[in-house]
């Protein structure tokens, strides 16, 4: 995995400007910051396929060259791609890799099957297919990358107006050709001299709600995206609608999902070897962002902060033999903790560094924010009021690797909450219980207290396999533990349907609660059987008299009881 994670990093470079390592003018005050929102890269405004290293005549070339496509002679003997793949709604019934459709409703309305409006202009990727190198042959499909697509109500408000939403779902493949145990996740393909594999690597899905607006006089472009001659524009959710969406998804992204909504409910029908037929629906839900920014002048105020930067920026590479993803200066070398006082404006990333050590570094700085607009041309990320809707995979962040949730063909479980801070993966089974970690502020922007929603949903048979119990029914305890070790009272809710186990706690309060599932199931009690009595009785029959004893005795054929007088 670990060569897959250089390459985000290089992609990540590419895609911030954060760090970049500017000459520090007089006027500018250099700040370490570190902001924890969903949309820190916002939405992508189009698909790409990234070449990060080729070869062309012999000569080697890093860094990233945008490709036309998987068979583009600029990107010819690429030793790794990427692609971020916008996918496109489905054309028909044999179409993979698409947006079956979306459903929307309104507070405690029933959903509604959106119509497909379109989709953005934009330059598409066009569709790849891989002989799997492989003993039973096959081939493996890379879907068509397009644009963002946009979906209408068939209901008119009061106004005449019809209600709009985007859907953006973004899959995202990697092509490497080296060491295959560096992408264990990804599936080998054939290619002429050389050994070279291919697959999903990260998902993301969000629907939101928009408006189309005439182009600004003057304006060359929108401030989100553009679709035909009218801008698109970003509203915002109110928090008691119900969305869905039904997507045809490749299977090594459906072992476990993650995501923000509420009364999430999802489904899984395999459709053939690679793709299944994904439904995920709920109810949006409030997720604060963050921010915690300091003059480096002031950070020796913060010995936390001050111990865990020296550790990131040490001069390597390395920190305890692990990977660091230090920065490099103008002159090539590995900052260190000196040079990193000197750069301007260094914002650190969740994607690179240990989120955990992170938040716990910056705890005392973070202030809630309100997200403002951003654009670069490759991704944007608009101002809403930061209810969302969105679920999404991260095979690369946190490979399941346990036996019970092993099987790709089937969805195993989906993990929701509103904490700014969670883990991209599904809970941890350690000491026979399922711990899921997450971590945010205590008040909300406007100083009330911010209370946490988790919702669980697992397969009862995963969740069985955990525990190697049987098929009998199985009870759960859902704690929440505060960083200190302390037990909070929270509302849980466990049930069982449709063969799946759902666990919600609510209420819980933050900085850094560990949320448990213990599992167990009921003893079963044997009854004891009582003694048997023995009794007799007399029978008669004329002057015949026999005497029966046993549990239950009874006189044979034409005999009778004789009765004490």
């Amino acid at each position: 995995m670990r060569r897959l994670r250089g390459a985000l990093l290089v992609i990540t470079l590419a895609l911030s400007s954060s760090f970049a390592l500017p000459a520090v003018h007089a006027e500018v005050v250099p700040t370490v910051e570190y902001s924890v929102t969903d949309s820190q890269f916002g939405y992508w405004l189009k698909s790409t396929l990234y070449s990060l290293a080729s070869e062309r005549n012999g000569v080697k070339s890093s860094g990233i060259t945008y490709c036309t496509g998987w068979d583009d002679p600029n990107c010819a003997g690429s030793k790794q791609l990427l692609a971020d793949l916008i996918e496109t709604p489905c054309s028909g019934p044999e179409d993979r890799g698409c947006i079956e459709g979306v459903e929307v409703s309104q507070a405690n309305g029933e959903l509604e099957k959106l119509t497909l409006l379109g989709e953005a202009t934009g330059a598409a990727i066009p569709s790849k297919s891989f002989d799997l190198d492989s003993a039973s042959g096959g081939k493996l499909l890379i879907p068509r990358g397009g644009g963002i697509s946009l979906w209408r109500s068939n209901l008119a408000a009061s106004d005449g107006s019809y209600r709009m939403y985007m859907a953006h779902l973004l899959a995202r493949y990697s092509y490497y050709c080296g060491d295959l145990r560096n992408v264990a996740q990804l599936a080998a393909i054939k290619v002429a001299g050389d050994t070279c594999a291919t697959g999903t690597f990260d998902f993301k899905g969000s629907i939101i709600p928009v408006s189309l607006k005439a182009k600004p006089s003057g304006a060359a472009t929108c401030e989100f995206f553009a679709y035909q001659d009218l801008c698109v524009i970003a509203e915002n959710f109110g928090g008691n609608e119900k969305v869905a969406v039904t997507i045809r998804q490749d299977k090594s992204l459906t072992g476990w999902l993650f995501g923000r909504m509420q009364n999430a409910e999802f489904s899984v029908t395999p459709i053939d070897s690679q793709f299944n037929l994904i439904r995920v629906g709920g109810q949006p839900t409030f997720v604060p962002p963050l921010k915690a920014s300091l003059p480096k002048s002031e950070i020796a105020k913060y010995p936390r902060l001050e111990r865990y930067l020296k550790t990131v920026f040490n001069g390597s590479d390395k920190f305890d033999g692990q990977m660091n993803y230090n920065i490099k200066g103008s002159d090539g070398n590995w900052l260190t903790y000196p040079d990193f006082l000197q750069v301007a404006n260094t914002k650190m990333l969740s994607q690179l560094y240990n989120r955990w050590a992170l938040f716990d570094a910056f705890e005392e700085l973070f202030k809630p924010i309100q997200l403002t607009a951003q654009n670069n041309g490759i991704y944007a990320a608009p101002a809403t009021n930061s209810i969302l809707w969105n679920f999404a995979s991260a095979a690369y962040e946190s490979a399941d690797s346990n036996p019970c949730s092993a099987d790709k063909s089937k969805l195993h479980g989906l993990v929701v909450t509103n904490a700014p801070v969670y883990e991209t993966g599904p809970p941890k089974f350690r000491d026979g219980v399922l711990d899921y970690r997450v971590a945010g502020m205590h008040n909300n922007l406007d100083g009330s207290e911010f209370k946490g929603e988790y919702t669980f949903i697992v397969r009862s048979d995963t969740a069985r396999c955990f525990y190697g119990f049987s098929q009998a029914p199985i009870e759960a305890r859902v704690t929440v533990v505060s960083s200190n070790g302390a037990e909070q009272i929270a509302t849980v809710v466990v049930s069982e349907k449709d063969n799946f186990l759902k666990l919600d706690a609510r209420g819980f309060t933050f900085s850094s609660p560990t949320i448990k599932i213990k599992l167990s199931q009921p003893v079963p009690t044997t009854k004891v059987p009582t003694k048997a009595r023995i009794s007799k009785i007399t029978c008669i029959k004329g002057k015949s008299v026999k005497v029966i004893s046993g549990v239950n005795p009874k006189c044979p054929t034409g005999y009778k009881v004789r009765t004490s007088r």
